[in-house]
């Protein structure tokens, strides 16, 4: 086993074995949006290639996994994970790349090939190690793909490779961005929410605009047991982050999505709503396609090893691509089929109003309770309100 695997394994102890109860009459008001949405197919296929790297991330990690582990994918396994995520719909759904430093597969440029040949729209996160050349983005962009991903945690230098543990990580991001303009690939910036890098979002929204992002993705990690070092931020801070993005959002050049953030898609419908857009049109407008995905319903994760889990961060396993096809695990495994159900939410969430377009976040009330049903501890809505 590689130095620092044993900290990350791939199958949790904790399976789904919480009751299952029938749908629940006590709501307050309509659902705005239809309780099967996402019921046939994910919007997004997040998958682990590897877990290798040379980095130690303060939220990742102690020290760098230096060798690939034999449980991953091979080649041609990993084609046939792609080929089920071609069965499961036209369009496909799109596929997140990511690891670890995917550039420690040899076969990532053949992989992303296929999936393009396939018609499945391909993002890859890049880690910004000595991997990451010029020569890298050129051959990501023949093979097809069709956005970078690359993590900016800040707009100061020193901070972001502080959180990244990789003295001048900065400067390669950067360069990378610029990279990934000139052949023509979209770029999308994910930024971790800490402590200590929320302070600096302000600043940083203006980078991202500098650098040409399609799509900053703002991601609101659990807490890592063990890793004192990760001072996530609280519930009121969330709402205080939320509401900024709200505002951004009116003028932003970029298109704004949370990870773990469910609640961010309340404030959108919000927006569309005080804008007159009708209920009807929903479905068909561009800042409405994402309303609705939360863990296990418009989104799941596939780990190195083929375990396929709801997401990144509620890390209940469903199947195993090996044994089983993605398509059949997505829309029969009892745990996708209960979390894509909102009537089928606990406490506070079950009676929300939005609970079809939010659900609230399912990883964080399983962390918080032990229940992947429950509350989400970060909403500050209350559905007793009454204005």
């Amino acid at each position: 086993m590689p130095e620092g695997e044993a900290m990350m394994i791939d199958t949790p102890s904790r399976t789904f074995t919480g009751p299952i109860r029938s749908s629940s009459a006590r709501v307050l008001s309509q659902a705005p949006a239809p309780g099967k949405r996402f019921a046939r197919a994910p919007l997004i296929v997040e998958w682990e290639l590897t877990r290798a790297c040379a980095l130690v991330c303060r939220h990742c990690r102690h020290q760098p996994i230096t060798d690939r582990h034999g449980a991953e994918l091979s080649t041609d396994e990993a084609k046939g994970l792609l080929e089920d995520v071609r069965a499961f719909s036209t369009p496909p759904p799109a596929v997140l790349m990511t690891g670890g430093d995917i550039l420690e597969r040899p076969d990532l440029t053949e992989l992303v090939a296929h999936g393009s040949a396939l018609g499945i729209p391909i993002t890859v996160h890049l880690c910004p190690t000595g991997n990451v050349t010029r020569s890298t983005v050129e051959a990501l962009a023949r093979a097809g793909a069709r956005a970078v991903s690359l993590g900016l945690d800040a707009a100061d230098p020193a901070v972001h490779d502080t959180e990244r543990g990789d003295p001048g990580g900065f400067e390669r991001t950067t360069a990378a961005a610029s990279w990934v303009r000139e052949y023509g690939l979209e770029l999308r910036i994910l930024t971790r929410v800490t402590e200590t890098t929320m302070m600096g979002l302000e600043a940083l929204a203006p980078l991202v605009i500098e650098l040409g992002a399609a799509e900053w993705a703002l991601e609101f990690p659990l807490p890592v047991p063990g890793n004192p070092a990760v001072r996530g931020i609280n519930a009121w801070q969330y709402g205080v982050v939320m509401r900024w993005l709200d505002k951004l959002a009116l003028e932003a050049p970029f298109t704004i999505t949370t990870i773990n953030g469910p609640q961010w898609n309340r404030l959108v419908y919000e927006r569309l709503r005080d804008q007159g857009v009708a209920l009807a049109d929903l479905r068909r407008h561009p800042a409405a396609v994402r309303l609705g995905m939360r863990d296990g319903r418009g989104m799941l994760f596939v780990t190195r090893s083929g375990d396929v889990q709801p997401s990144r961060h509620l890390k209940i396993p469903a199947g195993n691509v090996r044994t089983r096809p993605l398509y059949q695990i997505y829309r029969r495994a009892p745990v996708f089929t209960v979390l894509r159900d909102e009537g089928r939410l606990r406490g506070k969430c079950g009676l929300c109003p939005f609970r079809a377009v939010c659900g609230g976040s399912r990883a964080r009330a399983y962390a918080a309770t032990g229940d992947p049903l429950g509350p989400d501890p970060w909403c500050l809505f209350s559905p007793w309100r009454t204005s």
